[in-house]
């Protein structure tokens, strides 16, 4: 799991971890499981609500990435399953990087990622596809600008209204 990659990459020490983008909870509650004392992050209001649900003991806050409300305060920073990409501005872009930095101690690690234009090209732009999910169809349709660098994706399922996700790439 993405938990157990991620668990290996710190020494059995006392540090304490942040999960930006923490979504549902879920990686954070693989954490947790390893010993780690992570606090979680999300600037979606339902996905902290669902992540409160789900795991009700997790430390989870909502805040944006680009404002973090904390000081020197982690040695371990998480953001990934490429939330960065959600930030469509180069001035968002170098707000969350720099509020990302003000998080960690003076020896603090960020650890993130993304996803590339060359990702996008090959498996997202301008195609259509579907995903089964617990029995659901979940439709995808995904428009690539390439001027902006931004994949644009809708999504429907057959439970609910399309919506729309759009990410920098």
């Amino acid at each position: 799991t993405v938990s157990t990659l991620i668990a290996d990459l710190c020494p059995d020490e006392d540090f304490y971890h942040l999960d930006i983008g923490c979504g549902t909870g879920n990686m954070l509650e693989g954490l947790r499981e390893y010993g780690w004392r992570s606090v979680g992050i999300d600037l979606s209001h339902a996905m902290i609500e669902t992540a409160r649900k789900h795991h009700p003991k997790l430390p989870v806050a909502q805040a944006d990435m680009t404002q973090l409300p904390f000081c020197n305060s982690f040695h371990f920073a998480t953001c990934v399953f490429d939330s960065i990409n959600f930030l469509l501005s180069g001035d968002a872009l170098g707000q969350a990087f720099h509020s990302m930095r003000g998080v960690l101690s003076d020896s603090g690690i960020l650890y993130f990622d993304f996803i590339s234009e060359a990702m996008v090209l090959k498996n997202f732009a301008d195609r259509d596809w579907i995903d089964k999910v617990n029995g659901i169809d979940i439709r995808w349709r995904g428009i690539y600008d390439h001027e902006a660098r931004i994949i644009e994706n809708t999504i429907w399922s057959s439970k609910g209204t399309p919506s729309v996700v759009r990410e920098r790439v």
